[in-house]
Formats: structure tokens, C-alpha cells, sequence
């Protein structure tokens, strides 16, 4: 019995086998990335919209109780440096006011991996309407889209009010 386990595996690979077995890892790898990457996007999206749906509830609490939303003074306020890299919170907060009593924190875009630059929220407001966008940082695009952006089509979603959808 000794002698037969030594001779069934005491040959190895072949380097014929070895080439076909690095060769079908590959493969299998080639199929996987795109599937899990996709997966990845994906779950991203989902988070960004949960992001925008409930910063449109804080925002319309506040409405109900200020009568209007909280301004900028109709200027582009946001967490990426061109806009001012405002905080999550405070008085620096990019939507001034909503934290902490509305929203503990403002939210951020869950790929932190992104180059800041333009990238980010952004929020604007004359205190009549507002328009609040993720800029450049969505993974998927489509008119269908409840977060659509007339304005920006391939590169940002929205959520406004009528009066602001086309800022």
C-alpha cells in the first residue's frame, strides 16, 4: 500500500498541467472580476440613492417647520474642495442647518477612493427652492432614473425642486 501511494503522487505536474491548470484559474478569474465588480457598482448606486432619499426627507422636515430650505444663498455648496470642501456637520456643514437636529451627519459618497477635485455632493438653495446633486461620482446613468439630472445627464444625479430642476 506504502509503494502505490508513493507512485500515484510522486510524479507532480507535468508542466503541460501546470500551464492548462494557470490557464483556467485565469479564465475563471476573467469571469469573476467583471461579476463582482459590477456587483460592487451596484451596491454603491444603491447606497447614494438611500443618501439622496433621505437627505430629501431632512430637507422637506426642515421646509415644514422653517417654511423654507435651508440657503446657500443660491451658491454651490459641497464636501468636494472646488465647492468649498464644507463639513459633514456643524456650521461648515454643505447643508447648512440640517445637522445635527434633522440628520446626524450629511452623508458621503461610499467610494472614497475617487479623486476629491469636483467629486461629491453639492447643494444649492435660494430658501424658495434647492437643488442637491452627487456630482461625478454615480456609477450608472439612465433618463429612466428617479435621480435623473436634465442638466448633467452623464455625470451627476438630482433631486430638486420644480423650480431648481434646471440649475
Amino acid at each position: 500500500m506504502g509503494r502505490r501511494h508513493n507512485l500515484l503522487f510522486s510524479k507532480g505536474f507535468t508542466i503541460l498541467e501546470a500551464l492548462l491548470l494557470v490557464t483556467a484559474l485565469a479564465m475563471l478569474a476573467g469571469v469573476l472580476t467583471p461579476v463582482l465588480s459590477s456587483h460592487e457598482r451596484a451596491e454603491r448606486d444603491r447606497e447614494r440613492a438611500a443618501a439622496l432619499a433621505t437627505l430629501q426627507q431632512a430637507l422637506e422636515a426642515w421646509h415644514a417647520d422653517h417654511g423654507t430650505y435651508p440657503s446657500t444663498n443660491g451658491a454651490w455648496w459641497g464636501d468636494a474642495p472646488r465647492f468649498g470642501a464644507m463639513e459633514d456637520s456643524g456650521p461648515r456643514a454643505w447643508i447648512p442647518g440640517l445637522t445635527p437636529l434633522y440628520l446626524e451627519r450629511l452623508p458621503k459618497d461610499p467610494d472614497e477612493s475617487l479623486p476629491r477635485g469636483d467629486r461629491g455632493f453639492l447643494y444649492r438653495s435660494d430658501g424658495q427652492d434647492y437643488k442637491l446633486l452627487l456630482h461625478k461620482t454615480p456609477e450608472s446613468y439612465s433618463p429612466a432614473s428617479p435621480w435623473y439630472d436634465p442638466v448633467r445627464p452623464t455625470w451627476a444625479w438630482q433631486i430638486s425642486t420644480p423650480g431648481a430642476l434646471h440649475w
